[in-house]
Protein backbone atom coordinates (compact mmCIF):
# COMPACT_ATOMS: atom_id res chain seq x y z
CA UNK A 1 0.00 0.00 0.00
CA UNK A 2 3.14 2.12 0.64
CA UNK A 3 4.19 2.14 -2.60
CA UNK A 4 1.13 2.72 -4.43
CA UNK A 5 0.55 5.81 -2.22
CA UNK A 6 3.80 6.79 -3.18
CA UNK A 7 3.04 6.52 -6.86
CA UNK A 8 -0.05 8.00 -6.80
CA UNK A 9 1.52 10.60 -4.37
CA UNK A 10 -1.73 10.75 -2.20
CA UNK A 11 -2.65 9.38 1.18
CA UNK A 12 -5.24 6.31 0.24
CA UNK A 13 -8.26 4.80 2.06
CA UNK A 14 -7.76 1.12 2.35
CA UNK A 15 -10.79 -1.24 3.39
CA UNK A 16 -8.28 -4.45 4.62
CA UNK A 17 -11.89 -6.79 4.68
CA UNK A 18 -12.53 -6.01 1.05
CA UNK A 19 -9.26 -5.68 0.00
CA UNK A 20 -9.70 -2.39 -2.14
CA UNK A 21 -9.12 1.39 -2.34
CA UNK A 22 -11.95 2.99 -0.89
CA UNK A 23 -12.86 6.08 -3.29
CA UNK A 24 -9.44 6.21 -5.76
CA UNK A 25 -10.13 4.23 -9.19
CA UNK A 26 -6.45 4.83 -10.00
CA UNK A 27 -4.85 3.30 -6.61
CA UNK A 28 -7.61 0.34 -6.83
CA UNK A 29 -6.14 -0.66 -10.46
CA UNK A 30 -2.40 -0.85 -8.90
CA UNK A 31 -3.83 -3.26 -5.83
CA UNK A 32 -3.70 -6.46 -8.16
CA UNK A 33 -1.89 -7.24 -11.40
CA UNK A 34 -3.17 -8.33 -14.59
CA UNK A 35 -1.63 -11.58 -16.24
CA UNK A 36 -1.41 -12.43 -19.67
CA UNK A 37 -3.98 -14.73 -21.34
CA UNK A 38 -2.67 -18.54 -22.08
CA UNK A 39 0.55 -20.13 -20.43
CA UNK A 40 1.32 -17.31 -18.63
CA UNK A 41 -2.19 -17.22 -16.78
CA UNK A 42 -2.82 -17.47 -12.72
CA UNK A 43 -4.61 -20.92 -12.20
CA UNK A 44 -8.40 -20.80 -10.65
CA UNK A 45 -8.51 -21.15 -7.01
CA UNK A 46 -5.15 -19.43 -6.39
Amino acid sequence: MANIAARCGRVLRFDPQAEEVLGDPEAAAMVRRRYREGLWAVPRGV
